[in-house]
């Protein structure tokens, strides 16, 4: 459903509420709830500058670990504005920081407004991360767009994904990051799988936002650009590019 300048009610898992049982039998309840607290800011922070540029939003989904704002056609928006999207998430913890350092404590005792400026901070350095689909992984492939073909870009960042991956959970693997590894270990097997749909889902949106030219002698496809193939001393506009690639894939 797309949603314009109004609240978008956090769509919560199930396993959340197992997990709210076993912070409240720890003890660990109020520190989780601050945790959670800064993920939901993050994400709206994404769903701000999605509602402000229209985007088409599903939902915001709680996890037990995380959070994730949901948008229909994800890549298919310019990508100056998923580019604003994806920035306004990470820029809400700069906000975050200072309100908590220089401003207002909300009944917060010493100890865990120190807790959730340490949690806003890993928060922050852990979306930067460029493994797929956490915002890290993204803001490099929209950079990679403009430097390689739209296949090879996604190539090349699902690839890079796969090495931090590696290395965050495998080669440093600690038991309290399980369930987290085993979601976005699922995530990136999904865009693995999805990436040729996913590029010919591209080719079949009708792009109707102004672009540069770019001129090819083969058959490429330039995300941020209006590609045009020069063949035989003639040219062939975007939309017969779009369909020799369609064919080509299959």
């Amino acid at each position: 459903m797309n949603k314009h300048w109004g609240w978008m009610k956090p769509k919560v898992h199930p396993l959340c509420f197992i997990y709210y049982i076993l912070a409240l039998m720890s003890g660990y309840f109020k520190w989780y709830i601050i945790a959670m607290s800064l993920v939901l800011i993050h994400e709206y922070g994404h769903a701000l500058v999605a509602q402000y540029f229209h985007f088409k939003i599903q939902r915001i989904l709680l996890l037990p670990f995380g959070a994730f704002l949901e948008i229909e056609d994800y890549g298919q928006y310019p990508i100056y504005q998923e580019f604003c999207m994806l920035l306004g998430g990470l820029v809400t913890h700069i906000f975050i920081f200072f309100f908590l350092k220089y401003g207002f404590s909300l009944g917060l005792s010493a100890i865990a407004k120190d807790y959730a400026l340490r949690m806003n901070q890993l928060i922050f350095l852990f979306n930067l991360l460029p493994i797929w689909p956490m915002d890290g992984s993204k803001l490099l492939e929209l950079i990679l767009f403009y430097l390689f073909e739209y296949r090879k870009a996604v190539w090349i960042n699902l690839s890079v994904s796969f090495v931090v991956f590696i290395v965050v959970f495998i080669v440093h693997f600690r038991l309290d990051r399980l369930m987290i590894a085993v979601y976005l270990g699922y995530r990136f097997l999904q865009a693995w799988k999805e990436k040729r749909y996913r590029y010919i889902r591209y080719l079949l949106h009708e792009d109707h936002f102004k672009k540069k030219r770019r001129f090819h002698q083969k058959l490429l496809f330039y995300r941020p650009y209006d590609n045009i193939l020069v063949k035989d001393g003639r040219w062939i506009e975007a939309n017969g590019i779009k369909k020799v690639s369609i064919k080509e894939t299959f």
